[in-house]
């Protein structure tokens, strides 16, 4: 094969595999996209985050639960994630968790984290939340961050 024929060839393959890459891109933000949107801004009964909190007035215990709906979207399966993380005024960490699922377009699943604080004023707690959407081999995401300030943070 000539120097030519080789250079067309592979100038070919490689605007094939631009073309593979961009539209791979495209689909995963389309997928990223739709789900975030269905998981975060969806309208309906049910609030996509909840955050259920009780207190046992003998021990004064916290013990609560984080849940996050997660419908998939678009044409991919997404990995979310999300962290949480809680705070005392101070900055210190009373609490840490992740926890991850992958859904499919079509489906619905919850990603749920619980936690218990001992002997701390509810209202001087901070918390941080991260939320990962990732798609197309983990190669192509989102990640967000938030954070809620109690009467003391």
């Amino acid at each position: 094969m000539s120097k030519k024929k080789l250079a067309k060839v592979l100038g070919i393959v490689s605007s094939i595999l631009v073309m593979v890459a961009m539209i791979s891109f495209t689909v995963s933000m389309f997928t990223i996209t739709k789900t975030l949107t269905a998981s975060l801004f969806a309208e309906g009964a049910e609030e996509p985050f909840q955050l259920n909190i009780t207190e046992d007035p003998t021990t004064g215990v916290l013990n609560g639960v984080a849940r996050l709906k997660v419908s998939g979207r678009g044409f991919m399966s997404t990995n979310v994630s999300a962290t949480l993380k809680i705070l005392d005024a101070k900055g210190n960490i009373l609490f840490s968790g992740s926890n991850y699922t992958i859904v499919s377009p079509g489906e619905i699943k919850y990603l749920t984290m619980k936690f218990s604080l001992s002997r701390v004023d509810f209202r001087m707690l901070r918390g941080k939340i991260t939320l990962g959407f990732r798609t197309f081999f983990n190669l192509v995401g989102i990640e967000f961050s938030s954070e809620i300030s109690g009467e003391g943070g």
